[in-house]
């Protein structure tokens, strides 16, 4: 007991402070304001949880769809359409989320050069908030998508799995 409260003394006298910031090591990334994670999601047409408005109310998108079919008793007309959605939702994610990351690209560069001020940070900003609006825009329209093309009893079905999931109210 008396090592733990004697250890931080030498650090408390010399009078060193410590300002770890959570943003450390991030210094070195291309794009500080996308993860290695938030990039490999945007490549590849991922969701980025951009449609938990729809999923979180029970509104499946059709990645979750595909996952279920066979607990679903997905007929063979309600795969290949959501196997539709899916790759149209999935290509045009891909192409909006490079789109995204070269407008992040583009804000970093003019941070990085110091050729950025406030009335071209405010159009940047706007283009990129585009971008991510058009991408949302994609996955929620696909989730809505699967709401026509699944029936009452399915949409039911899927609503039990959420509550099992935790998403129950």
């Amino acid at each position: 007991m008396l090592i733990a409260v004697t250890l931080p003394l030498p650090a408390a006298a010399a009078g060193e402070h410590v300002h770890h910031s959570p943003y450390a090591n991030q210094e070195l990334s291309e794009i500080k304001s996308l993860s290695a994670d938030d990039l490999a999601e945007l490549e590849s047409g991922g969701g980025w949880g951009l449609a938990k408005a729809a999923e979180l109310n029970g509104i499946p998108g059709p990645t979750h769809v595909l996952k279920m079919r066979a607990d679903l008793a997905l007929s063979a007309d309600q795969e290949t359409s959501t196997q539709r959605i899916f790759e149209k939702m999935r290509e045009d994610a891909v192409i909006e989320g490079k789109r995204l990351i070269a407008g992040e690209l583009a804000l970093e560069i003019a941070f990085r050069e110091g050729s950025i001020n406030k009335a071209n940070l405010r159009a940047q900003l706007r283009a990129v908030e585009t971008i991510r609006t058009n991408l949302r825009y994609i996955h929620l329209t696909a989730h809505l998508e699967m709401m026509r093309v699944l029936t009452e009893a399915q949409v039911n079905q899927v609503k039990q799995y959420s509550e099992l999931r935790g998403y129950a109210r």
